[in-house]
């Protein structure tokens, strides 16, 4: 399987078992996998040969295979084979499907001092197409050939109208900004302002956005003004046969609701080009078989406008500043108590014996799984202090009558 998602080459992809039908001129960037098949020989002179391939491409869905069966025994010998070969394209759809197969016996005889070789072979080739359905058979008798057709001919291939070939677009017309959007909401926010289709926040530093379609254009308009028009002329809708289609991508930039000259104010516009699938955007097919030849992919062809805006252009000082951007409103003075004269919560004290009872405790283990807890109800609410933390103290617990000069405050903790 390969995708290609950017270049000249973006929307192109392939997927191949075994390669692709007979016909199919694969494109040079395509890999080229060989058949998937096997030999078998169940005996030293029967030889079976199997081998299959299936695909899709933008243009196509193609599978099928060739099996082989000999059976060689020197003045005798047979033969039978029989082969599939389907292509289907989709939208409108369209199926060509070939099969054969053929039966065969040869044999050496002696006349007088001659030896010859006589053969004899059978075999039917039916070519089938839809829709609508015919066909065309060929049956071959020994040294004689005959072919017939029936049903409807291939002259060319149905088409579809505009409502269901538009199931077949993407999204008709999107606007994506590039750089410098403001994320000034949080998602859900963000949602109900592109449901509204209030206006976005965007960057004084620099900004650009594109317009994309899923339709190529022939001609591209900026506030109903021509701004290019495509070196490839109008285009062609394969599903609906159509020829010579003006497809216009136009963009409206307003100010204030009306019109605003880009170019006026040192905006940059920029075609924007992609590859399209030949099976929406080629000439009609006069047979589906056609759809493998030609082009994969058309390149360079105008599907939307990029817009830059210029970066800013700073000065060289601050400009003048007003006596209103200096002003403050004072706050009155008031006292500020050195202790909250009622605090919440349990109030440290000053204990005598406090040193002492950091020795006997700190590094007692129910004390330590209950400064464990503590760390961990302090990570869950994302402020942990890290995996050293958690340590036993039992060094600190001898060190404290010789580190502590005064006792400290002790507390009583609460849940």
């Amino acid at each position: 399987m390969y995708a290609w998602t950017g270049g000249a080459k973006a929307g192109d992809f392939v997927v191949s078992l075994g390669g692709y039908h007979p016909a199919y001129n694969a494109p040079v960037h395509y890999p080229r996998p060989q058949r998937l098949g096997f030999v078998w020989s169940p005996a030293s002179d029967i030889t079976v040969r199997a081998e299959a391939y299936a695909a899709v491409t933008p243009a196509a869905l193609m599978f099928g295979g060739r099996l082989a069966a000999v059976y060689d025994k020197g003045i005798l010998s047979a033969w039978f084979t029989a082969h599939l070969d389907v292509l289907v394209q989709w939208k409108p759809f369209s199926m060509d499907v070939s099969l054969g197969i053929s039966i065969g016996v040869a044999a050496t005889v002696k006349v007088a001092f001659i030896k010859v070789r006589i053969s004899v072979e059978v075999g039917v080739d039916l070519h089938l197409w839809l829709p609508p359905f015919g066909g065309r058979a060929t049956v071959k008798l020994w040294f004689i050939s005959f072919s017939f057709g029936f049903g409807s001919s291939r002259d060319h291939s149905p088409s579809v109208d505009w409502p269901e070939f538009r199931t077949q677009i993407p999204a008709p017309v999107r606007v994506t900004p590039n750089e410098g959007l403001l994320a000034d909401v949080d998602e859900a926010e963000a949602a109900v302002r592109a449901a509204a289709k209030d206006p976005v926040l965007v960057s004084c530093a620099g900004f650009s956005f594109t317009t994309e379609a899923g339709i190529p254009a022939s001609h591209i308009y900026v506030n109903d003004v021509l701004w290019k028009e495509s070196e490839h002329g109008l285009i062609d809708i394969r599903p609906m046969r159509r020829t010579g289609v003006r497809s216009e991508h136009r963009v409206a930039i307003t100010k204030d609701g009306t019109p605003f000259d880009p170019a006026a104010h040192f905006w940059t516009l920029a075609e924007v080009t992609a590859a399209v699938a030949p099976g929406l955007w080629g000439e009609p097919l006069a047979k589906p078989g056609d759809a493998l030849k030609g082009e994969h992919l058309f390149e360079g062809r105008f599907t939307g406008l990029k817009v830059t805006l210029p970066a800013p252009d700073y000065g060289t000082d601050t400009g003048t500043v007003t006596s209103d951007a200096l002003a403050y409103e004072g706050l009155p003075d008031g006292d500020m108590p050195l202790r909250d004269p009622a605090p919440d919560g349990p109030q440290p004290a000053l204990d005598p014996d406090s040193i002492a009872l950091i020795e006997r405790t700190v590094a007692d283990p129910a004390v330590a799984e209950q400064r464990g807890s503590v760390l961990d109800a302090l990570a869950r609410f994302g402020a942990g202090v890290g995996a050293d933390a958690d340590s036993p103290l039992t060094g600190y617990a001898g060190l404290a009558g010789r580190s502590l000069t005064t006792p400290p405050l002790t507390t009583t903790a609460t849940r």
